[in-house]
């Protein structure tokens, strides 16, 4: 188990909202994250400036929850969590000798994924 915090889309900063201290162990980006979302959903808010160019037909501002795309942008650590949990996959299956191991092999190399692509973020 491995706790994660959420980075700004850049990478190099940690984003206002995450969590701090000794136990957040690893950060992924978790601002500005597209994910699918149902297209039926639309949510109450609207552009907010529409208007009738003749001959363009309707413009207007980005409507936030407008989803009919399929998709959507989001913030959080739990967007960082699976980004994390698909590196550590991806680089368990490299393992050369991935057939059965004891426990204390499994935590290492689950650790070492973990630790092999921790950005620093010392100032």
């Amino acid at each position: 188990m491995v706790s994660v915090g959420a980075l700004n889309p850049s990478g190099r900063t940690v984003a206002i909202f995450s969590n701090a201290g000794g136990w957040v162990r690893a950060h992924r980006v978790g601002v500005s994250v597209v994910s699918t979302f149902p297209d039926a959903f639309d949510g109450s808010l609207q552009a907010a400036l529409e208007v009738f160019v003749p001959g363009d037909g309707l413009r207007s501002s980005l409507d936030f929850d407008d989803f009919r795309g399929g998709f959507g942008t989001w913030n959080g650590t739990s967007f960082s969590a699976p980004i994390l949990a698909a590196e550590v996959a991806a680089f368990l299956c490299t393992a050369q000798d991935i057939g059965v191991v004891d426990q204390a092999t499994a935590v290492r190399r689950g650790w070492a994924a973990v630790t092999s692509r921790v950005p620093d973020l010392s100032p």
